[in-house]
């Protein structure tokens, strides 16, 4: 999976965390079977500027900290068609495009602390949480919220990294 990664935070300081999500990336590729030829976008936003996305895409007036906008709708979470959707295609790249990962820096920060594990773990945890929403998933209803903590689970197994309930 190819990740276009960019820190729009005023402060910096994100690019060290690149080479991480690369690999959470190929987890979540290699346990849901993406093709290799998949591509998604992620970027590092201020609490300010997340504010102000989370207000005007979902009519929250909060600081988040992490947003997914899916490019394309399965009928099924985690199912990838065998036949791709050629809308899905990104066409300067010829890539499967999954979607887009809005990640703020701040927030993995204080919820690392508050939940007494890394910054590299918290970090782990809610780029796999995003990309489970750009893959279908959501935590709505409580099925589907126990069917996502299990994938998260799993992703973060294969990673090596504590879930979040036994960090």
């Amino acid at each position: 999976m190819t990740i276009f990664a960019e820190d729009d935070t005023l402060a910096g300081g994100c690019e060290s965390c690149f080479p991480l999500l690369e690999r959470a990336a190929e987890a979540v590729s290699a346990h849901f079977g993406l093709p290799k030829q998949t591509e998604l976008e992620v970027n590092f936003y201020d609490a300010e500027t997340m504010r102000e996305i989370n207000d005007s895409t979902r009519g929250v007036d909060a600081v988040t900290d992490v947003l997914s906008y899916p490019a394309l709708f399965f009928e099924r979470p985690g199912e990838i068609a065998a036949d791709l959707n050629p809308d899905g295609i990104n066409p300067e790249s010829g890539n499967f495009m999954l979607g887009g990962i809005l990640l703020c820096r701040q927030k993995i920060e204080e919820q690392a602390k508050e939940y007494g594990h890394s910054f590299e773990r918290e970090l782990c945890y809610l780029f796999v949480h995003g990309c489970l929403h750009l893959l279908g998933f959501d935590h709505m209803e409580e099925a589907d919220k126990a069917a996502m903590r299990r994938e998260e689970k799993a992703v973060m197994a294969d990673l090596g990294l504590p879930d979040g309930e036994d960090a």
